[in-house]
């Protein structure tokens, strides 16, 4: 799967792995992430919400796009699936088409006793 994950990026000339396909990577080393859901429809993102349970982070998909939150590319704390279907309008809306491959969807963590770790190699 690594491998898969890894020749996949470098055959679309990309230098930046998505999250989803980190997330992925990360749970090969057995590197717990939360659960994540790819979804290309409001209602796909509003149905993986429900599946996941509220409240739900929904955040730009995207292989050109790394800092999501810097275009309104992430939504936290969303309530319902109403929320959820907006949310993917909104960030929709506000990248160019060819940046927006969908969603995703994950659980809103508590992170009142976490740390973020962010890592980065060439």
């Amino acid at each position: 799967v690594v491998d898969t994950i890894i020749a996949t990026a470098q055959s679309q000339d990309r230098v930046i792995l998505t999250e989803l396909e980190s997330k992925r990577l990360l749970s090969c080393y057995s590197i717990a992430t939360p659960a994540i859901i790819h979804c290309r429809t409001a209602e796909e993102a509003a149905s993986a919400a429900s599946s996941i349970g509220f409240p739900i982070v929904v955040k730009l998909h995207s292989e050109t796009i790394t800092h999501k939150s810097d275009v309104g590319g992430v939504k936290l704390n969303l309530h319902s699936p109403e929320q959820v279907r907006d949310a993917f309008f909104e960030i929709q809306q506000g990248v160019e088409k060819d940046d927006f491959l969908g969603v995703t969807v994950q659980p809103m963590l508590d992170t009142t006793d976490a740390f973020e770790l962010i890592v980065g190699s060439s």
